[in-house]
């Protein structure tokens, strides 16, 4: 597998390809005790015009150890792992960032690539062929094995080799989902949610295709989640509701289970300046003033969280009917803290695991531990073993310096100086070096 950097101009327009030979394995959000040979030399390639470094073993990645990975859609549509970071830049372009050498690439396999976008007509005809780092998918992109799964923007599943060449559609999610929102993976399907106030209309055409349109606005959203399975090409719709303001927040995938965040109001919403959406204001106010209403209505807010078994395919509450309440899941425990309560760690089975003294602000999952912030002290991370419940590690890290979004092996990813994302190591992290931190490649107006 060969990674390429983008070109390096230089007097004597000399080139230079830096291979990173990728082998990896992987299972949700969990363990893998596969163990895996690295590859060394063998997987570097030389040609006439380029002038490839010499990989060896110990500049491989480490696969040997156990692996997991997440989606995260605010930390630039990335799919993270512990040792490189596949995201997109800020004008949607595919990058990697690799752990070892701590460098960024385009996701591109032509040498002679300048990585700039496609250009089209105004009918979408291809007036000139782009770089395929912009064709692959706008959502996160998953490695595995030999092969990427992704998303594109017709609405299809797809799998490539990892050139992101030779694709094929798996399936394609129900035309009524008019704009996915959250995208993440388990080890064998792409779990895709969304939410909508729009009427969807469906029109079949005199070869019984079904055609999908917008209608009119109703007064409840509709959210729901699909997954697809990646060997069958099965679409599963795993749940649907109507409810006003209904949103799906996010998936966790721990292993067998995906754990569904669904807020939703009992209340349809108006404004302050008494705009109900063009649906009758009277009706909804109930005698009361659109600022008494304005009052209520937070009070009306809930969230369900769900679990669904991956494997069996049953969907049951995990919580029902909940206010103001956070739960962060990792794959043996999780935690729960009550808004004005103090925090709690649980396993599966009910038995508490650990009592807090103080209320959880934010959590983190790791494949060594649970990281976790309390209210009082946000910017003071702790560390907790999985096993025992003991705090192994705290630190201080300033928002403004460095915030994280994920802790995975021995890195950690994260918004930078509040204004991009990028790595930390988590020795860096514990030791409060955020100064160490490097950002994610950023390319100019220019797209060079």
């Amino acid at each position: 597998m060969v990674f390429y950097f983008k070109r390096v101009k230089k007097k004597l327009m000399k080139k230079i390809i830096i291979v990173l030979s990728l082998v990896l394995l992987f299972t949700a959000c969990g363990k893998n005790n596969n163990t895996i040979p690295s590859t060394g030399d063998a997987n570097t390639e030389k040609n006439e015009t380029f002038t490839a470094t010499e990989t060896t073993a110990a500049d491989t990645p480490s696969i040997n150890d156990s692996l997991w990975f997440e989606c995260s859609m605010s930390c630039d549509n990335s799919f993270l792992t512990k040792d490189y970071a596949l995201y997109h830049d800020r004008h949607g372009r595919l990058q990697i960032f690799d752990v070892a050498t701590k460098k960024d690439l385009v996701y591109c396999f032509d040498p002679g690539c300048e990585h700039k976008e496609t250009k089209r007509s105004m009918t979408g005809e291809v007036l000139e062929q782009g770089c395929i780092a912009y064709e692959i998918s706008r959502f996160p992109v998953m490695i595995k094995e030999d092969h990427l799964y992704f998303l594109n923007d017709s609405n299809e599943i797809c799998v490539s080799d990892r050139q992101g060449e030779n694709r094929k559609v798996i399936a394609k999610i129900p035309g009524y989902i008019f704009e996915p929102y959250n995208v993440y993976f388990s080890e064998n399907a792409i779990f895709v949610d969304y939410s909508t106030q729009y009427e969807m209309i469906e029109v079949k055409d005199n070869n019984g295709e079904s055609r999908w349109g917008i209608g009119e606005t109703k007064q409840k959203k509709t959210g729901g989640v699909v997954s697809v399975d990646f060997t069958t090409g099965k679409v599963t719709e795993i749940f649907r509701r109507e409810d006003y303001s209904a949103y799906v927040a996010k998936g966790v995938v721990c292993g067998e289970h995906v754990y569904i965040y669904y807020s939703y109001n009992d209340l349809p919403y108006v404004s302050p300046m008494g705009d109900a959406n063009g649906f009758p204001l009277d009706e909804i106010l109930n005698g009361m003033t659109v600022e008494e209403y304005v009052a209520e209505y937070p009070k009306h807010t809930w969230t369900d969280i769900y679990d669904y078994n991956t494997s069996t395919g049953e969907i049951k509450f995990f919580m029902e009917h909940q206010k103001d309440i956070s739960l962060f899941f990792s794959d043996d425990f999780y935690a729960y803290n009550k808004a004005g309560e103090n925090g709690a760690f649980y396993r599966y089975n009910g038995e508490k695991m650990l009592q807090l003294d103080f209320s959880i602000k934010g959590a983190f999952r790791t494949d060594k531990g649970f990281v976790f912030t309390n209210v009082t002290e946000r910017e003071e991370y702790w560390l907790i073993n999985d096993d025992t419940g003991e705090v192994v590690k705290k630190v201080k890290m300033p928002f403004a310096k460095f915030l994280p979004s994920c802790f995975i092996g021995d890195c950690v990813y994260g918004l930078i100086n509040g204004s991009a994302y990028g790595y930390l190591s988590a020795e860096d992290f514990w030791n409060r070096r955020p100064e160490n931190a490097i950002k994610f490649s950023e390319m100019d107006e220019t797209g060079s």
